[in-house]
């Protein structure tokens, strides 16, 4: 069984609630499929998706690099190299 969790978070929920329902299906031994962003990606990615697809903007913000560094594909592949990492933390 999956899971998809995508879009942005209702006003005023909290910005840990994909992070919670990620580990809550995790326990069901679903997969589970992340499209969101900002903060609420980053605390996300703690809960290790198996999968998660930011865009480019997405994936500067979560680590913290300017946007137009992620123009070139060799940068674009280190980048995606460094979500896995930051998944890890």
């Amino acid at each position: 069984m999956s899971v998809i969790f995508s879009g942005s978070l209702p006003a005023g929920a909290p910005v840990d609630r994909y992070a919670g329902l990620i580990q809550l299906a995790h326990e069901f031994r679903c997969r589970t499929y992340l499209d969101t962003s900002g903060e609420s990606l980053r605390r996300a990615l703690a809960a290790r998706p198996h999968f998660v697809k930011p865009n480019r903007d997405e994936a500067a913000g979560v680590l913290g690099l300017p946007i137009d560094s992620l123009a070139l594909p060799q940068a674009q592949s280190g980048a995606s190299s460094d979500l896995v990492r930051t998944a890890r933390f």
